[in-house]
Parts: C-alpha cells; structure tokens; sequence
C-alpha cells in the first residue's frame, strides 16, 4: 500500500538538524502508540556475510529504486518498505508478519541476483536455486531488527567504525522510501528513532576522531604541526594508490600541491585529477624549500631524497617546519634527515601505529555508543511492553464487562419470574461469572501442566499475575 505525500514532509520535518530534538520526540510518541514493532524485519547482507562479488550483483540501481519500492508495498505480503543500499551493504528493511513476507523478500534478492547476471528468472525464483543465499542472508525481526538499525546509523558496523558517511546514507534511504510513498507509521517511528539515537552517538562520543587511515593520519599530523587552519604547499613524489588516498585528505582542507613522477605524462594525467601542478623528479630539489608537507610514495631501491636535499631544503626555509612523510617501501627518505632541525620526518610504520592507537580510541568510543544504543533499546522495550500491557488490560476489562452484562440479562430473567433478586439467584449469577472469567486461565493452565517441569517458570508467572504466591 503507497502512503501519502504528508510522509514527505514529516520525515523532512523529524531528519532536519534544526527541529530534530522536538519533533522526533513528539512524533515518535505518536508513531509509538500506533505501531506493532513486532512486524518490523529486516533481511539482508553486508560486507560482514558476503563479499563484494556478491554485494554487487545484489545491489540496486539507484534509478530503479522508487520502482522496487512501489512494487514492494503493492504486493499482498508487505505494508511498507525501506532500503538501505549502500558499497558495504543491502537491507531491506519491512513491514510483514507472515512467513511469506521473508519467503518473497528472498524472491527479491534472488531475482536481483539473476537480473544482475543478465539470465531471465521465473517469478517464483527462491533462494533455493542459489545455495549460497540461505547462507549469506541475514533476518532480523522486531526490536532486534530496530537495534540493528541502530548499529548501522551509528556507523558501528562499519568497515572503519565511526564513519560519518553512514548516517547520510541511512537518512537518503528513508527519504527515498517516504519520496516514493514506500514509509508508513511503522518505518517512521524505525528511522527515526535510529537517526536520533545516530545523532546522540555523534554528540555525546568521539566516534568519529582520530585517524583510523593512513590518509587521515597524514592530516592528522599535518594538523598536530601546523595547526588545522594553516593553507599549506604539499609535495607527493609518486602517484600511487596511498600518495593519492593522503592527497586527497589534504585537498579537502585548501592546501596547494605539486606532483612529482618520474614519469612527466603520469604526473600531468595526476595532477589534473587533482587540480595540482605538475613537476618532474629533475625539479624536486629545487622545489622542497617551498614545501611545507613532503609525502613521498614511490617504488625505488634507494632513497630518492638524501639527507643532503633535506640539509639544503631546511636550510633556505630556515629550519621552518617541515612534515616529511615517507609511504614508501623501502624508504624513500633517508631515516637519518630526522635530525635535521624544523624536520618531521614519519614513515609508513609511524603512520601505521597512529592508526592502531586511533583505533582504539574508537573502539572505546564505540563500547560507549553500544551502551547509548542499549540504553534506548532497554527504554523502548519498556514503553512497548507497557502498551501491550495497557492493551491487554483494556481487554480484559472489556472481556469482564461483556461477562457481566450477560449474567445481568440473565439475572434480570430471575428477577422477572421471581419478583425479586433472592439469594440463590444472585450466588447463581456470581458463581457463573466466576467460572467464566477463570474457565480460560484455567485450560491454558492445565495444557502447560502437560509440558512437564519446562512449564514451571509460566506456572509460576500465573501464580504472579493471580497473586496466588503471596
């Protein structure tokens, strides 16, 4: 079933920095109280259940998506729909209660599968016809599924824990589904609750600092010497994977770069890439002295820059500080220049153990976001339980009630024949009340006695609820 266009405006309203705090909290309680978390599944894998061979011919095209959506929620077997699609996972988050609710979400994946391997698939394709999807697809249901969802916007299950991509990502999934009409009551309340509690990891932790790649520990450091606000001129000798993925962290903060190569045609093809001058290795040493950052990351048997072009580079800029980081393997720089006055000089293993250190911090800080997602969970839990409670008791009165108005009919019937309500006729009233209200807990009661000693824990639960234990 599509949902209506207000859903647009309401998940703009709750996922917006500014009227989070209000409108999640007033909203939520109001989705809370017309929700069945229970119906809530997710199914899905990501890069922790199957590897990226798989998660691309799973994933969908971003074109596509309002199309899967709407015919998702069109089908008998799901209410509402949201999927989560991004290079390290695909989940997709619905409504449903019945056994075929997963039996056709596993159809979905199954059919994407073949649609991705360009071979027509039946509409009843399962996941039987492909071993490894039983394997590979993961299901959550209900507050196990709304916790996972949780995890994920808190980038907790992440390749780099503490990204701060994911929240994005989780944000433009559910405004997908509500652009799409696909986000009903039940996935309202799902994401934003999981965007709220996203956005009290991201306040109340340090998740996301401290460099856990070598590219962010290269600013890091640059930062530590320099200072964050500082515009730099940086020089990267080399133009592979690791030069590129430090450069591309410094561009983001203004600096000025040239690119070194022995080969001029790849430092050209490099540095128009990244928006940066172009020099060959004749013109390094003359270049160092206005370098504030050397990042050197070639392949090459001896160091390219000695501890005399480091001598005379420091030397022109006055020993004014220089951040010398060397990627390379062996050495690009000569270990000896870190005594030059103003030189900093870090190599890959200095880099690498940043890293390592970052990454504990964050593990820390992810052990902190864990309780923040167990504290909601544990409080959510609480307030479901007592709606079921409320909805159970209302029944029971009303169940009660319906009871006593019967004996009351008959009651009345007495009362015509007799003239009077006497005594038999009112302990016959009440006696027939009583054994109706007691007749159910008293089959249940007597079908789990058949269980043996393993309905001890439920008979002594009945006693509770009785007061018979007291």
């Amino acid at each position: 079933m599509l949902h209506t266009e207000i859903d647009v405006n309401t998940a703009l309203v709750l996922t917006s920095e500014d009227g989070a705090e209000h409108g999640e909290q007033s909203d939520a309680k109001t989705f809370a109280s017309s929700v069945n978390i229970d119906t809530l599944n997710m199914v899905g894998l990501s890069f922790r259940h199957a590897p990226i061979e798989i998660r691309e011919r799973l994933a969908f095209d971003a074109q596509s998506l309002p199309q899967v959506l709407t015919s998702l929620v069109n089908t008998p077997h799901i209410g509402e729909a949201v999927l989560v699609n991004t290079c390290n996972r695909v989940e997709l988050y619905v409504q449903g209660k019945s056994s075929e609710t997963l039996q056709f979400i596993e159809s979905i994946f199954a059919r994407q599968w073949h649609a991705a391997n360009e071979s027509s698939a039946p509409a009843n394709t399962s996941k039987d016809e492909l071993p490894w999807l039983a394997e590979a697809l993961v299901k959550r249901q209900g507050i196990d599924a709304l916790k996972h969802l949780m995890t994920v916007a808190s980038s907790l299950d992440s390749q780099i824990v503490g990204e701060p991509q994911v929240l994005g990502q989780v944000k433009d999934a559910y405004l997908s589904a509500c652009a799409a009409g696909s986000a009903g009551a039940l996935m309202h309340y799902a994401f934003q609750q999981a965007l709220k509690v996203a956005k009290r990891v991201r306040t109340n932790t340090a998740i996301a600092e401290h460099a856990v790649t070598l590219g962010f520990a290269a600013k890091e450091l640059a930062d530590r010497i320099f200072g964050p606000t500082k515009k730099l001129h940086a020089i990267v000798l080399g133009t592979g994977d690791m030069a590129e993925s430090c450069v591309k962290h410094l561009l983001k903060k203004g600096h000025t770069l040239s690119v070194v190569s022995r080969s001029k045609t790849r430092a050209e093809a490099f540095s128009k890439v990244l928006d940066a001058e172009a020099l060959s290795l004749e013109h390094l040493a003359a270049a160092l002295p206005k370098a504030d950052l050397v990042i050197a990351s070639t392949t090459t048997a001896k160091p390219i820059l000695t501890e005399a072009h480091l001598k005379a580079a420091m030397k022109k800029r006055r020993h004014s500080p220089t951040l010398y980081i060397d990627l390379g393997v062996p050495r690009n720089i000569e270990p000896l220049s870190q005594a030059i006055e103003g030189a900093y000089l870090y190599n890959v293993d200095d880099l690498h153990g940043i890293v390592r250190q970052n990454t504990k911090h964050r593990e820390h800080e992810a052990d902190i976001a864990r309780q923040i997602i167990d504290e909601e969970i544990v409080s959510l839990s609480s307030k479901i339980e007592e709606q079921r409670a409320t909805k159970l008791i209302v029944e029971l009165k009303m169940r009660a009630e319906h009871l006593v108005s019967q004996e009351l009919k008959k009651a009345k019937i007495l009362l015509a024949q007799h003239g009077e309500l006497n005594e038999i006729a009112l302990h016959h009233m009440l006696l027939s009340l009583s054994n109706k209200l007691l007749h159910q807990p008293i089959i249940q009661m007597k079908n789990l006695a058949q269980k043996g000693p393993a309905a001890s824990q439920e008979l002594e639960l009945a006693a509770q609820l009785f007061g018979l234990n007291k």
